[in-house]
């Protein structure tokens, strides 16, 4: 509370420091094979993502200094640092930059904007109502050119993005209609884009479009 008012904060559940205290406490046990997914650090937080088409550190985890103390650590101790961007969905009532839904969101046959549902852990039952929406695969080279001109700028060497190893939509846009197929497609493309410009992928799930262009799953 602020002055008796109730106010919404940040809290951050991990650190970058805390993925260091981690990686000591497992390599002290003998674990030294380790992937860090690192969700909700960067373009908003857990509950809040921005689309990915810029990248902008959480300082609430530690901002831009924390990653670099973390990649530094990273390189000296061969941990796999995999910071995580959802490019496949968008959340629909947060705005974006960069991110347009008349240029880049799938399209029903009815012509709305094609929505997804997010299972709730606490009630066990899919969402009432969308909790975001679809992203066309055809706009997905065009938002990561956009992306990785500041992601870059990092040298990570390594990115996550779970969705595309599972999510294959079709976009039902009468200009520039998608079949799932040609979603694949797009897909595989984003994917090889990505580890070129990274050299390290990593997805969720894992089918078989994505093995020639990931290296973790």
């Amino acid at each position: 509370t602020f002055l008796s008012f109730p106010v919404t904060v940040e809290k951050p559940l991990t650190t970058f420091q805390d993925v260091i205290t981690m990686s000591d406490a497992l390599k002290a046990d003998g674990i030294t094979n380790i992937n860090f997914i690192l969700e909700g650090f960067a373009n908003g937080n857990m509950s809040k993502p921005y689309y990915p088409s810029y990248v902008k550190w959480n300082k609430t985890v530690g901002g831009e200094d924390g990653l670099e103390e973390l990649l530094t650590y990273a390189k000296v101790n061969g941990v796999n640092v995999y910071p995580e961007f959802n490019f496949a969905s968008v959340s629909w009532n947060k705005s974006f930059k960069g991110f347009s839904y008349r240029k880049h969101a799938a399209q029903t046959m009815s012509g709305r904007y094609t929505t997804r549902r997010d299972y709730d852990p606490v009630y066990q039952i899919i969402t009432r109502f969308g909790m975001g929406n679809v992203v066309s695969s055809g706009a997905y080279l065009t938002l990561f050119e956009k992306f990785s001109e500041d992601y870059n700028e990092y040298e990570i060497g390594a990115i996550s993005s779970l969705a595309l190893g599972t999510d294959v939509s079709s976009d039902f846009n009468e200009d520039y209609p998608l079949t799932r197929e040609d979603s694949k497609v797009n897909t595989q493309k984003l994917l090889q884009a990505m580890m070129e410009a990274n050299g390290k992928v990593l997805v969720e799930g894992g089918n078989a479009y994505t093995f020639a262009n990931v290296t973790d799953i």
